[in-house]
Parts: C-alpha cells; structure tokens; sequence
C-alpha cells in the first residue's frame, strides 16, 4: 500500500473504520511480520490520528486472530506456530468442505459463469504473488458464496486472513507441477459444482487445503524455533 492515509473508499470510513483496514492489510500481506511489534503511539502519529481509535482498532484486530494483545496493552501481529496452523487448516477444511458442498446444491447458472471466470484469473495472474493471492481467494470465496450461508462464508473469510501472509511467502517457492496441481484442483472443484455433485467438491476441496498445509508445514523457516520461548514472548510483551 502507498498511502498510508487511504484512498476514497477509506476517506469514507470512521477513524477506527479506517486505521483497521489499514493494519489488517498490513498484517495479512506481511507489511507487519508474524510476531512484530505494533506500536499505538507510532502508529497513531504516522496516521494522524489519537491513540483511542488505534486502540480500538487492535481490539477488533486481535478479535479478529490477526493481532496478540499483552495483559500491558502491548500488540503484535500473532504469529502462528506449526500447531497453531494445523489447527487453522483443520477448522478451515471443515468450514469449507460444508461450503462447498451446499454450493454444488445451490449453485446457479450466473454463479458458475463468475467461478469459471475468477477461476480462470488465477492462471492469468500466476506470476504476481499478490494478485495470485488476491484472485485466488476470489475464486475459492466465490465457490462458498453459492452456498447462500453468510455466516459460515464470514467465519471462512475470518481464517483466510490469518493465514494470507504465510501463503504469501511460500508463494514464490511454488513450482510449476505445484501450480498446475493448484490450478488442475480448482478445475475439478468447478466442475463439480457444474455437475451438482457435493461429495466430489468436498473432497478435492479438503486435498486442495491439505496440500497447501503440506507446502507450509515444509517451510521451517516460518514458524518460531523456540514454541515455548515465543508464547512466553508474546504473552508478556
């Protein structure tokens, strides 16, 4: 993001609105690294505003999973340890393998044309990381939106946003055969909801998450050596 007081859709936004939009873009695309330190006075001066919207504004961060508040009003952007992903994958298959299948149900004609088109940007865009990422969670939301359950798609979008910058910054790493089994997962995902069949997307949906956490869980270097250590650190700060 280049400007850090927002564009006009953010001018629209109350202080606290705007300041949260701000940080969880920040956040979620790795601007503020995994277990980093946000400050409320630096942040406020940098953004022209007091320290009580800041304020508010991590309080819905942290309800959000994105930030980690400290019992001396400390922030940090959480940082996930393996388990702590696992877990997140295992909530998230669960959610999306209901979504998923309740959309082959449901799907309209108009909804898969729009599948087929968001489907179809993520091979489009494969080589920028951050459109990728953006397009790819367009493509897969969209699938759950035909499910017509809002609540269950903001509980998914919820978890998306917690694990973005780990997708992120294995993206780069990703090798051709491992997009084009991405990409032949999302094809078969769209075909099943074409042919009304919901066991079929629930199951290439829970293979497409479970090779995504595989990829994760083979880059070391994103999780804290020390568990321990790093709970105690963020717990304290």
């Amino acid at each position: 993001m280049t400007d850090p007081s927002g564009g006009d859709k953010r001018r629209s936004l109350s202080t606290t609105e705007r300041i949260t939009e701000i940080l969880r873009e920040r956040i979620t695309d790795g601007q503020i690294a995994p277990g980093a330190p946000i400050r409320q006075d630096a942040v406020a001066v940098e953004l022209g505003a007091s320290r009580i919207p800041v304020r508010d504004a991590l309080a819905r961060l942290a309800a959000e999973g994105l930030v980690v508040l400290s019992s001396n009003k400390t922030a940090r952007a959480r940082l996930l340890l393996q388990r702590d992903l696992e877990e997140v994958y295992e909530i998230r298959k669960a959610l999306e393998m209901l979504a998923v299948s309740c959309s082959a149900e449901r799907v309209s004609d108009a909804e898969l044309e729009e599948i087929q088109r968001t489907r179809l940007m993520v091979e489009t865009v494969r080589d920028d990381v951050r459109a990728s990422l953006d397009a790819d969670e367009v493509f897969h939301l969209t699938c759950y939106r035909a499910a017509n359950l809002p609540t269950l798609l903001s509980l998914i979008e919820g978890f998306w946003r917690v694990t973005r910058v780990y997708r992120m910054t294995t993206w780069p790493q990703l090798s051709d055969s491992d997009k084009a089994r991405a990409f032949r997962e999302h094809r078969q995902i769209e075909e099943a909801l074409r042919d009304r069949q919901p066991e079929v997307a629930k199951e290439v949906t829970r293979l497409h998450l479970q090779h995504t956490l595989d990829r994760l869980k083979a880059s070391p270097h994103l999780f804290a050596p020390n568990n321990k250590a790093t709970h105690k650190g963020q717990d304290e700060s």
